[in-house]
């Protein structure tokens, strides 16, 4: 937005220049005519009004020359701002990308990993450490009723 409105700013003020503050455009001499025929060559000389004349042309080309100038930096200024976003719109893109697979593979990761606990419960379940209490439990119990029986008997 402040572009354009520069933009248009530099065009006004190009039209005025063009046109001359006076409002008169400076392509014309004093007679109206846009250019002289090459028969009216009365006087090969410059009087003080075509020269003041001259030199305000000369001082306004000037002023445009560098105001081009300032607009060609600007434009070249736009242009590698645009170069240097659409760098960074590729390397979000990118990094979203590597994001995505990142978090499919942490979601595969998880998935096995559910598994592999489901599947170490019940080893555990069935596993030698329950089966070996469980022998150790049934064992003293039946050592207890030998040794009651023992008591009672002898």
């Amino acid at each position: 937005m402040e572009l354009r409105k520069k933009q248009s700013a530099d065009l006004k003020r190009l039209r005025q220049q063009k046109e001359g503050p006076d409002g008169v455009d400076l392509g014309m001499n004093i007679n109206g005519k846009s250019r002289m025929d090459e028969d009216e060559f009365e006087d090969v000389g410059f009087n003080e009004h075509q020269m003041s004349k001259l030199k305000k042309s000369e001082a306004l080309t000037a002023e445009r020359e560098k105001e081009i100038q300032q607009v060609v930096e600007s434009v070249s200024e736009l242009a590698q701002i645009m170069k240097d976003l659409s760098v960074l719109v590729i390397d979000q893109g990118t990094i979203v990308d590597r994001i995505d697979y990142n978090i499919q593979n942490v979601a595969a990761s998880v998935e096995e990993g559910f598994k592999q606990l489901e599947k170490a419960e019940r080893n555990q379940k069935k596993g030698g450490m329950v089966m070996c209490a469980t022998v150790l439990v049934i064992m003293c119990a039946v050592m207890l009723v030998l040794l009651i029986l023992k008591t009672i008997l002898f």
